[in-house]
């Protein structure tokens, strides 16, 4: 398409629009009628029982071959472990002055924390800990 013809079209559709801007400026426009809101009757009580009825068991559906529903949120149900706690007292280095303890090869002194448990006192061949409020005792094992 050449420079001339490319003109031509623009001035035609520009005279265009001025033709239709005049036409139609200065027209007066109906204002737009909007129906009365239709009121509602009540439910009866037959028509709750015919709905009642016509829902749908989704947990049956969800065991259908075609699975489950997209759009339904589904909680994931956590599964609870009973955590067995263990510990391993491997030796005590006791004096007057200062008391460490090796449990579960954690180097540890009274008032530390090992595995959820607070360590309570240490003695000569024993110590004992606090596990959730109840007092264990602990001696060292051989091995």
């Amino acid at each position: 398409m050449n420079e001339k013809t490319r003109q031509r079209i623009v001035f035609a559709c520009l005279g265009l629009a001025i033709v239709w801007g005049t036409l139609n400026f200065g027209k007066s426009k109906k204002p737009i009628s909007v129906p009365e809101p239709k009121t509602i009757k009540a439910l009866e009580a037959s028509t709750t029982t015919r709905t009642a009825q016509a829902l749908i068991d989704v947990e049956q559906y969800e065991k259908e071959a075609w699975g489950k529903d997209p759009f339904r949120h589904y909680r994931k149900k956590k599964e609870i472990t009973p955590v067995t706690l263990s510990w391993n007292l491997s030796g005590i280095v006791y004096s007057p002055d200062n008391q460490i303890a090796v449990i579960n090869n954690k180097t540890v002194r009274v008032g530390d924390r090992v595995d959820q448990a607070r360590v309570i006192q240490i003695k000569k061949d024993q110590v004992l800990i606090e596990h959730h409020g109840s007092p264990v005792t602990l001696t060292v094992t051989k091995g």
